[in-house]
């Protein structure tokens, strides 16, 4: 079979002492790896809640992945097949009609390459033996259960858009695990695959080279409320979980309830292929998570040697870098398959990565290496069984100590104790107090430094060994920071966390500045963490339905701003002619009837919505970016007021002059487009913004994070880090605005709210609601497709069944699953 190097690079070049390789797939192959027989029962209720009862962890894994098989198969076999390294050999290296030398041209053989490079398949192996008894048992189990499914319904039968492929084969337990890895660096490696993939150094030909601009996705999102005893009404406690992930691809859940008689019993979601329950709760304990910004990886700036690119310089001495030849078979246009070889470099500060584009260079001086602790977090699962045994906030908070956290979140909980709790959890690289100043000293005088900080990256030197991470004898994960460090906080009224960092969990009692890389205090919080710390300020105490209506009451923060500023803006306009940024004069006279009567709200029969979103869509370069703060390239600062740390919720707020003619010509503009795209300004939002579930157009509400100042937040996402499903995604008509979304059919939602879920501990126990925004089956022909897309648009909230009389009365089919001893 013939062999060829990536993009030219010939096998006789230096960088590769041996250019041979093995063209047979590296994986073992694929087999049920259970040695005990399982049995287990699968009783689905209403919406498709797959409620699995068994008596061992390995029976409950195996219920786990069948029912995850029913639901979900061909997004999690999609992922094995990434984590194999077997993309480009099933579906070429990339898009042929993509432009040579561009990522998306390469995207697959890169991402195949990327995974050999770090290694999660022997890494997968090393865990595997790391992992304690119950969740190696359960890790097992749900891969038997799965193949199970696949076994019993064969390939060409499966209801998906994987039926009768190839690429659809039975797991083994390596593979899930490596898949594991893979999740735990979502915030970390995962979004710098390609450019570890095409690093090269300097001195080679641009046709060499792929294009890689790797930029750490900003707006992450989700929301979590904890209501203590002294806020609670009609329950000791409550918890509301509103987790913002894609609505298609890999980073979906999967609704479950696992039970073992006296050893567990817990309900919530499962990300595909996930064992146990990450967000969800128990007899006395519910919990969720929200997406830290804390700083979960390091990136080195390498000194080179002056003599060659591939050996860089630390405490004065020249050391070499590794270099790993990487083979992947890749097919090509005529079917055939040739086996792709490209060096890949590493450092012991870690992989060396390049991103031009992104200021990560590898030129004759210098190059750039990532740190991730989590490429080495491959039994963080485990955690979660451990959580969900927890009886309430100060047992789970043990966990944390014994086990460190969860890969990149903060956690909020509340117990039935009424107790509510919170901490960042992600795993953070430790590194020496005296690094961590020079550091500091340095972004305050270094532009570079500055604008790579902007772009999510803290950058340090790797001249210095003394600036690699620390190992604590306490920490879970090596090179990280141990939990007791982690800022956290009990309170009995209540914490809130809408991805900002740890300061204003409660503004009753700000926390005190933490290990410098969990983030800042004392600065300005984004337009949700307000929205949310604002409502709950306006309760004295909430009921379930009142937490629930936090969320969809819909406001828009930005509309408490300067809604009245622009319709003062109207009303002192009397002839209503606005000058758009073209100089075209515009009658907003219809548009400012609207705003009069429009309510800040973010509904479906919202008139007025679409408008304002459309007036504030240049938001994000004109005086406020993702926090709220002053955009420095830009003279206009729309707020009037600073922010104070003495009323850090409040501001900044005001419209400064400079705004408000801003905001004018906003309006006018807003105006134009809405006008020219054939959409009324009178249009209320839910006939413009909506979901697509198979052929369906199903209307949703909410609203965009920073131009809305949505709590309840639904956009549009295209990140290949967080979806990088190669299954067909929703179609998306041409782009108006991409400030905004707007395209020429409206506003596609395909990101937002995930799992809904509210919890309130009453004398009767846990009583749950729930919604799963895209639905809990991927089988278009099931009954479960699409009807809690339906409720979410109809803000719908429904039961979800935790004791025995509940489940039966809700029961619509039981299955028992047996599987023999081996």
């Amino acid at each position: 079979m013939p062999k060829r190097s990536i993009l030219a690079l010939a096998c006789a070049s230096a960088l590769l002492t041996a250019c041979g390789g093995d063209s047979s797939n590296d994986n073992k192959a694929a087999a049920d790896t259970a040695a005990n027989g399982y049995q287990a029962t699968i009783t689905r209720t209403e919406h498709g809640t797959a409620h699995i009862r068994a008596d061992d962890y390995g029976s409950l894994g195996y219920g786990q992945g069948y029912a995850l098989a029913e639901d979900r198969l061909c997004t999690l076999a999609d992922q094995i097949n990434k984590v194999r390294s077997q993309r480009a050999f099933f579906f070429g290296a990339g898009d042929p009609a993509a432009a040579p030398g561009s990522l998306a041209s390469q995207i697959n053989l890169l991402s195949d390459i990327s995974y050999k490079a770090l290694d999660v398949m022997g890494k997968a192996e090393q865990a595997l033996a790391d992992l304690g008894p119950d969740a190696r048992a359960m890790v097992a189990g749900y891969v038997a259960g799965y193949n199970r499914y696949l076994a019993d319904t064969g390939v060409d039968n499966l209801p998906g858009l994987c039926a009768g492929q190839p690429w659809v084969t039975p797991i083994t337990d390596q593979d899930l695990v490596a898949y594991y890895l893979d999740l735990a660096t979502l915030a970390g490696a995962r979004n710098f695959l390609p450019a570890i993939a095409a690093a090269l150094p300097p001195g080679l030909s641009p046709s060499a080279r792929v294009a890689v601009s790797e930029r750490m996705p900003k707006g992450a999102a989700s929301n979590g409320i904890a209501i203590g005893a002294d806020k609670a009404s009609g329950a000791s406690g409550m918890l509301l979980s509103n987790t913002h992930l894609p609505w298609e691809g890999e980073l979906r859940y999967h609704e479950v309830h696992l039970t073992i008689p006296g050893e567990l019993d817990v309900a919530g979601v499962s990300l595909i292929g996930g064992i146990g329950v990450q967000i969800g709760f128990n007899k006395s304990l519910a919990w969720t998570h929200t997406t830290s910004p804390s700083n979960q990886f390091l990136v080195y700036q390498l000194e080179l040697d002056p003599a060659t690119p591939l050996r860089y310089m630390v405490d004065g001495q020249s050391k070499p870098m590794d270099i790993t030849p990487v083979h992947v078979q890749v097919r090509q246009p005529d079917g055939s398959v040739e086996t792709v070889s490209k060096p890949v470099f590493s450092t012991e500060f870690g992989p060396v990565m390049q991103a031009a584009s992104s200021g990560l260079d590898w030129t004759a001086d210098t190059a750039y290496a990532l740190f991730d602790p989590n490429l080495e977090n491959g039994t963080f699962i485990e955690t979660f069984l451990k959580m969900a045994k927890a009886k309430d906030v100060d047992q789970l908070k043990q966990v944390f100590m014994s086990n460190g956290g969860v890969p990149w979140n903060h956690t909020q909980a509340v117990d039935s104790k009424g107790q509510a709790y919170y901490a960042d959890t992600a795993f953070v690289p430790l590194v020496a107090e005296p690094v961590l100043q020079g550091y500091q000293a340095a972004l305050a005088t270094s532009p570079q430094l500055q604008a790579a900080k902007a772009n999510g990256l803290v950058s340090l030197d790797g001249t210095l060994s003394a600036t690699q991470p620390l190992n604590h004898p306490d920490a879970a994960v090596p090179g990280t920071v141990p939990f007791s460090m982690a800022p956290q906080l009990k309170r009995s009224d209540f914490v809130a966390n809408a991805n900002d960092s740890y300061w204003l969990s409660n503004p009753a009692a700000p926390l005190a500045p933490a290990y410098y890389l969990y983030g800042d205090t004392d600065s300005q919080r984004t337009f949700r963490t307000r929205m949310g710390l604002s409502q709950l300020a306006e309760h004295a105490s909430l009921d379930l339905s009142g937490l629930q209506d936090l969320l969809f009451e819909n406001r828009s923060y930005t509309a408490d701003l300067w809604l009245g500023e622009l319709q003062q803006i109207c009303a002192d306009d009397a002839d209503k002619m606005l000058t758009n940024s073209n100089a075209t004069d515009v009658d907003v006279s219809s548009a400012c009837n609207v705003l009069a009567n429009w309510d800040g709200q973010l509904n479906l029969d919202s008139v007025g919505a679409i408008l304002f979103r459309e007036t504030l869509s240049g938001i994000n370069t004109h005086g406020v970016v993702d926090n709220g703060t002053p955009n420095p390239a830009d003279d206009i600062v729309l707020h009037q007021n600073n922010f104070s740390s003495d009323d850090p919720v409040a501001t900044p707020n005001g419209l400064s002059d400079a705004g408000k003619t801003w905001l004018t010509t906003q309006l006018a503009d807003a105006v134009t487009r809405l006008t020219d795209a054939g959409i009324a300004v009178t249009a209320p939002l839910g006939d413009w913004q909506f979901t697509l579930k198979g052929s369906d157009v199903l209307p949703i509400h909410g609203g965009l994070q920073d131009t809305d100042g949505a709590f309840n937040k639904v956009q549009y996402r295209e990140d290949y880090a967080m979806t990088s499903s190669l299954m067909p995604k929703l179609p998306r008509a041409n782009v108006i605005n991409p400030a905004t979304g707007l395209t020429d059919d409206g506003y596609l939602i395909n990101y937002g709210g995930s799992y809904i879920m509210s919890v309130a501990y009453t004398d009767n126990g846990p009583q749950a609601e729930a919604i799963m925004t895209y639905s809990q089956s991927d089988d278009m022909t099931s009954p479960w497709f699409a009807d809690q897309t339906d409720l979410y648009g109809r803000k719908a909230w429904r039961a979800v069944p935790f004791s025995k009389a509940a489940i039966d009365a809700a029961t619509v089919s039981t299955i028992t699953l047996e599987k023999p001893a081996d």
